[in-house]
Formats: structure tokens, sequence, C-alpha cells
């Protein structure tokens, strides 16, 4: 009888944080809806305001309880994110961004991570690996020998893409059942002087329903987009709405002594690998490539 009232109290306290939830979120989302219908900027700076001290930058004391990975997470994470890194490891020109015009930054709320035995190869290692297989893929003659020639004097570098020793790392990259998850992310960012929102799913599903309450098209001028314009920053590809600030880190993949990290980097429009080293606890980028446009 006693396990019996245990679980009952058990249940009644799952159901009312999760009615208090569902009330918090509706009641956020009425704010917002009543700041546009009443063209109101107090109401709408009162609701982002609301949403940073909902879902605040992770605090010392919260950093202090995480385990050895989770914190090399957030300390390689603050060191990529920020734009002069960000420049050297994507392209990224902070210029030309829509950071320049926003108030708030809408940053990713989750990162994927996983480790493998080895993720940096030095140039010779990488060399050998691109000849090797080179001569295992390509038949022997007079074109193998071109293509051979050319990439060893320097005119051939996307070699090492393709036949170098970074494709276990790309496969373990896709794997997602070898990752995990970070749900919970919130680093600090320190990112000219913007504000950081963090987009979790409650945020994510609050702005897409108070997006999608007018039909769409691409002739449209998208009045609530414009409404909230005025401190956040939006995208429209086709009929989904981008909110999310690039670039994202998609993953990170470790070595097995946490020396090396390759990163997985999305940006609005192109993508990028980067490699990173960990000199004492500092991570700092020793390598970039462009990968494709999206």
């Amino acid at each position: 009888m006693k396990q019996i009232f245990s679980a009952a109290i058990l249940i009644f306290c799952f159901m009312s944080c999760k009615v208090s939830h569902t009330q918090k979120a509706g009641s956020e989302g009425k704010l917002l809806e009543k700041a546009y219908q009443e063209h109101s900027s107090a109401k709408l700076e009162s609701f982002f305001k609301r949403w940073q001290r909902n879902e605040p930058t992770l605090s010392s004391s919260e950093l202090d309880k995480l385990d050895d990975t989770e914190k090399k997470i957030y300390q390689l994470f603050t060191a990529l994110y920020e734009p002069n890194t960000l420049s050297i490891a994507h392209n990224f020109d902070a210029q030309k961004s829509n950071i320049k015009a926003s108030q708030y930054l809408i940053s990713q709320s989750s990162i994927r991570y996983c480790q493998a035995d080895k993720v940096y190869y030095s140039p010779e290692e990488a060399d050998s690996c691109v000849i090797k297989n080179m001569e295992m893929t390509i038949k022997p003659g007079s074109y193998l020998e071109s293509l051979l020639w050319n990439y060893r004097h320097g005119k051939m570098p996307k070699f090492v893409r393709l036949y170098g020793p970074y494709g276990n790392i790309r496969s373990a990259q896709m794997d997602t059942s070898q990752s995990k998850v970070i749900t919970d992310f919130r680093p600090e960012i320190r990112f000219n002087n913007k504000q950081v929102l963090y987009l979790t799913k409650k945020y994510d599903t609050l702005l897409r329903a108070f997006l999608n309450k007018e039909d769409y098209s691409w002739f449209s001028k998208h009045p609530r987009a414009q409404f909230l314009d005025k401190f956040i920053k939006l995208e429209r590809w086709n009929d989904y709405w981008d909110i999310k600030f690039y670039p994202v880190i998609t993953k990170i993949i470790f070595d097995k002594n946490f020396q090396y990290a390759m990163v997985y980097i999305q940006g609005a429009k192109e993508t990028a690998e980067t490699m990173l080293k960990n000199d004492s606890g500092k991570w700092r980028v020793i390598s970039a490539i462009h990968t494709g446009y999206d």
C-alpha cells in the first residue's frame, strides 16, 4: 500500500510539473501574440527578456558539476565560437552576417559528440595514406602516374580529403549510433556584445506556431517575421523558417586522449571541417577546410 501511495505522489508531481510547463509556454505564446496585435515593441522585448531568464547561460557552479568530457566540450565551443576564430574555421564574416543588425543571437541548445582512436594525422601520415589508397583504387598506368606527380607537387590538395585517412572519421560523423548528445547546452558566448538566447524545443515550437499563423507565398512580406526583426533575424527557405544563428557546430569528434578534435560546422549556405588542438587546456584551430555548399 505504501508503494502504491508513493507511486501516486510521483505521478501527481510529474503531471503537475508538466501542466505548469505547458501553462508557462502558453502564457509566453499569448504575450508574443499580444505584442504583435498591439504592435508593442515593449511587450516584444519583455518576451525575449523572459526567454533569456528562463534559459540562462550555464553558471560556474553548474559547469563544475559537469563530467570531464562535457567540460572539454564547453571549453572547445567557447574557444571556437567567437568572430575572429570562426573567420579562420569557417570563413565567417561577422560584418556580412545577420548578427550585425540583431539585438539577440539565437544559439543551438544541443550538441553531438563522440570519440575515435585518432582524428589528427601529420602531413607525412596523410601523404602516405593518400598515395597508398590511390595506388589501390586507380588502375596502374600513365593516368595514375600523372595524378601522383600532381599530388606530390602540391597541385591536388583535395586528394587528402578524397583518399586520405579522414574518411573513417567522416564515417563516425555520420554514425549517430556512436554519438552522445548534450541536450541542455547553454555555453557562454561572447559575440560582438550580443545577448544570447538558447533555442530549446519549447521556444522553437513557440516561435514557429507564432510565425505559421499567417499564410505565406513567394511574394509575401512576412509581417510577423518583420515584427520580430526588431530583435532577431530570421531566414526563410521555401516553406521552412530558419530561426537559429549560423554557423552551428553539428558534431565534435575527439581522439582518445582529448588532444585533438575534429569539428563539423554548418553555415547558412556552406559547411566546413575544422581541426583543433588542446594545448594545456586551451583549444586552438590548426587547420580548416571548406567542404561544400548547401
